[in-house]
């Protein structure tokens, strides 16, 4: 849920004051857009030869929809816990994937597909994948109105009303 806040302050100061004097009075209006997330997060790593570089990741990810974009990191994979060697054979590459809920099924089937095609090095997955969170759409935003005049309105109108009670 997002809030958005507007506080306007009224006051009567000085033209020359730079601070407010005792005759201040702040109106704050508020409004709530509640908005849904639209999409899934999915955190996806690739296991790779060290040697390895970007076009190759994506390829082996090609169909999932993964782009350069998303790539998250790389970081070594030292191979005791993998091959039992000391010395860093392998890489991870680590992505963080939107995808819109009405997609999500077809998305993850792609990179269980992929997954399944890849197999294993070393005995270690060559692909993982899972759920890390949600989040709003670039486009879900945008479609939500900016309610600042809304809010100025509503901050007038009470700004009006303790007006007319003061006298």
């Amino acid at each position: 849920m997002r809030k958005l806040l507007l506080a306007i302050s009224l006051a009567a100061a000085s033209a020359g004051a730079a601070s407010l004097d005792n005759n201040t009075v702040t109106v704050t209006a508020n409004r709530t857009v509640t908005l849904q997330p639209d999409q899934v997060l999915l955190y996806v790593s690739v296991l790779t030869a060290q040697d390895a570089g970007l076009d190759d990741v994506l390829a082996k990810l090609k169909g999932s929809g993964i782009t350069a974009e998303f790539l998250n990191g790389v970081s070594p994979a030292f191979g005791g816990a993998i091959t039992g060697a000391r010395n860093p054979a392998f890489s991870i590459w680590s992505f963080i994937v939107p995808a819109p809920f009405t997609k999500m099924k077809d998305t993850l089937a792609a990179l269980a597909q992929i997954q399944q095609s890849l197999g294993t090095m070393q005995g270690s997955q060559v692909l993982t994948f899972n759920a890390v969170g949600t989040r709003y759409s670039p486009e879900l935003q945008a479609a939500q109105p900016c309610a600042l005049p809304a809010l100025v309105a509503d901050a007038r109108r009470q700004a009006d009303v303790m007006a007319g009670a003061a006298g």
